[in-house]
C-alpha cells in the first residue's frame, strides 16, 4: 500500500543490510539523536531498541517531534521485573546472556511503571499496552508471596511490554 519506510541504522553495515531489504525506501546512517528531516511521520518504531540507547528519553522527544499531528511512537521493552530475572537475583546472580533480558548489549532495565515515568517526562501518553507473557512456575508465587513482600505477581508474569504512545497535546 501507500506506506513509505524510513530506518535508521547506527553503523554503515547494518545500513547496507538494511538497504537491500524489500519494502524499505531510505536509511539514515548514525545516531538517531542527530538526524535531521523535515519529514514527518505516523509511526516511530523502537522495537528492542530503547534498552539499548545510552538517552532512551532523549530518543523518545526526538521520536515525538517527527509525528504527524496523530502520530504514534511503537515500542517493544523488556521487563526487567519478570519472574527469571527475580528468581536470578534472589538467588545472587545476574547472569548476562547474548539475548533476553539479561542482554550483555542493554544498557538500559524497566518495569511497567519506569516505562510510563519515561514517556511521561518525553511528553507521551500510551494509548495501547500488550503484555508478552511468559509465566513463572505457580510455586515461585506462592514463595515469593509468603514473605510479607508486596510482591505484584502479575508482572513478574510479564516478559516485555508492547507499547503505543502518543504525544500528549
Amino acid at each position: 500500500p501507500n506506506v513509505r519506510t524510513v530506518l535508521v541504522e547506527l553503523t554503515d553495515d547494518a545500513s547496507a543490510r538494511a538497504q537491500k531489504r524489500v519494502g524499505v525506501d531510505a536509511v539514515w546512517t548514525g545516531n538517531f539523536l542527530d538526524w535531521q528531516t523535515d519529514e514527518r511521520f505516523d509511526c516511530v518504531s523502537f522495537l528492542d531498541v530503547l534498552e539499548h540507547m545510552p538517552y532512551p528519553e532523549q530518543a523518545l522527544r526526538q521520536a515525538r517531534s517527527l509525528l504527524t499531528p496523530a502520530g504514534s511512537v511503537l515500542m517493544s521493552i523488556p521487563n526487567v521485573g519478570h519472574g527469571s530475572v527475580v528468581a536470578d537475583l534472589l538467588e545472587g546472580r545476574w547472569d548476562w546472556a547474548p539475548v533476553g533480558i539479561h542482554c550483555y548489549s542493554h544498557l538500559r532495565f524497566f518495569t511497567r511503571h519506569t516505562i510510563e515515568r519515561m514517556l511521561q517526562r518525553s511528553g507521551l501518553r500510551p494509548s495501547q499496552w500488550h503484555e508478552v507473557r511468559v509465566p513463572v512456575p505457580a510455586s515461585w508465587l506462592t514463595a515469593w508471596q509468603g514473605n510479607g513482600l508486596k510482591v505484584d505477581a502479575d508482572s513478574l508474569n510479564v516478559y516485555a511490554y508492547l507499547v503505543r504512545a502518543e504525544a500528549v497535546s
